[in-house]
């Protein structure tokens, strides 16, 4: 969904379950590597894809999923205080090893101008820049963001550091 801005911080402390997802999310970073293999923008990342929705609508809940229902729990709660119901169209944990980085891009999927992405930092470092047109976006452990990923003349992610950076995406379409 395009925001009036590049961002919106919804959460600054929202620190439930961290490091248990961080932990179960290291067994699963290379089950599914259909997001580095298919977009070059993101061949040195990876993910653990937990469900994602297709052009067609059928949902697609991998069965790691289950693994985490009950951590993400306060998330959907969180979430469900903010914007009310909504679907989710996709969900994933993202990792950018040390040394990599996303180069500037917009997303390009249809579906984006019609969610809400959500970027809810698990483990960072102070050498990661996440930049959306020119600004930088204040990321720590625990806070949560709504960006946007459709304008503002692209974004990009820099782990400039010696840790990962891991952030739990959600794209939500909220129901009116």
């Amino acid at each position: 969904m395009r925001l009036t801005t590049e961002y919106v911080e919804l959460a600054d402390s929202l620190n439930d379950n961290i490091i248990e997802i961080i932990n179960l999310s290291a067994n699963h970073f290379d089950d599914n590597t259909m997001r580095q293999d298919t977009h070059d923008v993101h061949k040195g990342s990876k993910a653990v894809i937990l469900k994602f929705n297709t052009r067609l609508g059928i949902d697609n809940i991998f069965p790691v999923y289950d693994d985490y229902h009950e951590l993400l729990i306060p998330l959907m709660n969180k979430l469900s205080e903010i914007y009310g119901k909504y679907n989710i169209e996709k969900l994933m944990i993202a990792k950018l090893p040390p040394g990599v980085s996303t180069k500037r891009h917009q997303d390009s999927a249809f579906i984006m101008h019609q969610v809400h992405r959500i970027h809810w930092c698990l483990m960072t470092n102070d050498k990661v820049d996440f930049n959306i047109g020119v600004k930088r976006v204040p990321f720590e452990v625990g806070k949560l963001f709504d960006i946007s990923n459709i304008g503002y003349n692209g974004h990009e992610v820099l782990n400039n550091g010696v840790t990962d950076r891991l952030h739990l995406i959600i794209d939500i379409n909220v129901i009116r």
